[in-house]
């Protein structure tokens, strides 16, 4: 079903929308990625994410603990439903598929070298963001058609994260994989699994699995507190349909070429914004004292007058303080300034710092 509706709307926008939509409809019950059994039987908790069953903590760790042992050595995360869940894994062929991508997201596809990727955005005709995603080129021989779009909806994803992965990664020989690169080898007995080295903890990491002494299992929880701290968006939270790349601090990732060319959705309001500056701008809040605040809690001035929201927050375990992050006006944005946290009946003071919280440590040197 999956594929006959891909292949219905091939070159257009709507072939990524409609299928997405299709495939978050069609099961009535939670998915399981491949290792739910197994987290159950490690001690997971399981919840609800996003029509997914998936572990939140395992039994051996607490959040907090989990957290800081990710900081310290390394965990393991399974974020297979990310591949199906709300933009599931395509495999985009063909000779026009450079084109086709680039009409979709801003990202600077002919400056990508084979086997390494990027960040970028699907955005829509007002300028507003869909999800967040990593783009990745490989060299295909088989040309048959200028645009093939295949659902990958049998992969899983592991997220191996902290300061050890490198150390472990020299048993593969993969130690020498910079930040966004990736390869395609044999891992802990799987044949062709693609090996790439990001994350979203600001910690070095790989998307792979491995087996040692100083490596954990994590859970969302965890995967959630570390995100923030790096200072790093969650989709549905942070950034949205109602919100543009430069708003969200994204614009790094438009290319000078893109920002002057355009040609893909959005790229008038996105542009504008980049020449004019946006209305509003994300920031990062830290405060020392009261609750933390969490998405949804009111964002004031000194004066106490409404200037916007906070979209995600926690107790930050690494830093032993409050972190948030929210959007308000760009006359208010700027490091340094103090604004107000209404947080349920209490109000609470809050700086705006230059995010990341924690600054990132991703391998780039070879």
């Amino acid at each position: 079903m999956q594929l006959n509706c891909l292949k219905r709307f091939v070159g257009s926008r709507d072939c990524i929308l409609r299928c997405t939509r299709l495939y978050n409809t069609m099961a009535g019950d939670l998915n399981k990625t491949a290792l739910h059994d197994y987290h159950v039987s490690q001690g997971a908790r399981m919840v609800e994410f996003a029509g997914w069953s998936m572990p939140v903590q395992y039994s051996n760790l607490s959040i907090i603990q989990s957290t800081l042992h990710t900081r310290q050595h390394a965990s393991l995360f399974d974020v297979s439903h990310m591949l199906q869940c709300f933009s599931m894994q395509l495999e985009v062929s063909g000779e026009d598929a450079e084109s086709f991508l680039e009409s979709q997201i801003v990202a600077d596809l002919r400056s990508l070298s084979i086997n390494t990727g990027m960040l970028s955005v699907l955005t829509t005709e007002s300028g507003g963001i869909i999800d967040d995603l990593i783009t990745s080129l490989k060299h295909y021989d088989n040309r048959k058609s200028s645009v093939s779009l295949t659902p990958m909806d049998d992969r899983s994803l592991i997220a191996f994260q902290g300061p050890k992965v490198a150390s472990l990664l020299e048993t593969l020989g993969l130690s020498s994989l910079k930040f966004m690169s990736s390869a395609v080898g044999e891992v802990c007995g799987v044949s062709q699994c693609r090996v790439t080295r990001c994350g979203y903890t600001g910690e070095d990491g790989v998307e792979k699995l491995a087996v040692s002494d100083s490596v954990e299992w994590a859970g969302l929880g965890a995967r959630d507190i570390l995100r923030l701290e790096a200072g790093l968006c969650l989709y549905g939270n942070d950034i949205s349909e109602q919100t543009t790349p430069v708003e969200a601090g994204l614009a790094w990732c438009i290319s000078g070429r893109r920002r002057k060319e355009g040609g893909f959705l959005g790229s008038d309001v996105i542009r504008s914004q980049l020449k004019n500056k946006p209305p509003r701008r994300r920031v990062g809040l830290i405060s020392h004292s009261g609750p933390p605040a969490r998405g949804g809690a009111i964002i004031m001035d000194q004066e106490g007058e409404e200037v916007g929201h906070v979209t995600s927050g926690c107790p930050s375990p690494c830093l032993k303080t409050n972190i948030a992050m929210g959007y308000v006006p760009r006359a208010l944005s700027k490091a340094g300034r103090t604004l107000q946290l209404k947080i349920r009946t209490r109000i609470v003071e809050a700086e705006i710092i230059k995010m990341p919280f924690i600054a990132h440590k991703y391998y780039s040197s070879g």
